[in-house]
């Protein structure tokens, strides 16, 4: 009688510890699948952040590229005003020597 409760004892324990192991097998295979879907989370996560990334730096370089763009514009207006002047005064001086010879003669 002893003995049969021993031997239940002991495949009690014996079952106890399969289980045991088996919760700690499964524990470790939660543990590295978590571990495999962080890692791929933190990838996906990086690759969103190089994007826009990316996005922002062509987005700065067109702005800049827009904004020397209407600078360049702005200068050769002024210069087309500054030559359109020295044009009108050029032709000025012309009709003030012109008139001025007039006057002498």
């Amino acid at each position: 009688e002893d003995l049969a409760g021993v031997r239940v004892h002991l495949s009690a324990a014996t079952l106890l510890e399969r289980e045991a192991q088996e919760l700690r097998d499964e524990m470790e295979d939660l543990k590295k699948r978590s571990a495999r879907e962080l890692a791929e989370a933190r990838k996906v996560l990086q690759a969103e952040v190089d994007a826009i990334s990316t996005r922002l730096q062509q987005e700065r370089k067109d702005d800049l590229a827009d904004l020397a763009k209407s600078h360049e514009e702005q200068i050769e207006y002024e210069r087309a005003a500054v030559r359109s002047a020295v044009s009108e005064r050029d032709e000025l001086l012309r009709e003030k020597k012109g008139l001025i010879e007039a006057v002498q003669n």
